[in-house]
């Protein structure tokens, strides 16, 4: 998640490209894609759910976000990481639980920081 997030912004984005109804998508750095009806409406879905996410741990941790902002990171890249490994595992049946550990763990946290960067900057404007 970039610290420029914009979801709604996101949204739009993935439906103009696919109004131009690729055969392939290629994902920074993570391969390439043939777009279906079912994996966009995952990513939408996935937006939605890390927004949820963000604001599910930004109210139990409280109105106190600026003095506990690692704590805010932390909290919300544990929830996206096992929000990601539950992910992977319902639509990666045959990949290892090591193997998707593996892989979500720094990107959970990376998504965490953008995340985090965004609500913040989005409760002070």
């Amino acid at each position: 998640t970039p610290v420029q997030f914009d979801p709604q912004a996101l949204h739009q984005s993935i439906d103009k490209v696919m109004s131009y109804q690729p055969e392939w998508l290629y994902y920074t750095h993570y391969s390439s894609l043939q777009p279906s009806s079912r994996n966009i409406a995952g990513l939408h879905e996935q937006i939605d759910d890390f927004i949820a996410i963000t604001q599910q741990v930004a109210e139990s941790i409280g109105d106190d976000l600026e003095s506990s902002a690692s704590k805010f990171n932390d909290e919300l890249g544990e929830e996206i990481f096992n929000y990601l490994v539950r992910r992977a595992r319902n639509e990666l049946s045959t990949v290892s639980d090591s193997l998707i550990t593996h892989w979500t763990r720094m990107d959970a946290m990376l998504n965490a920081q953008g995340l985090a960067y965004w609500w913040n900057f989005r409760r002070k404007s």
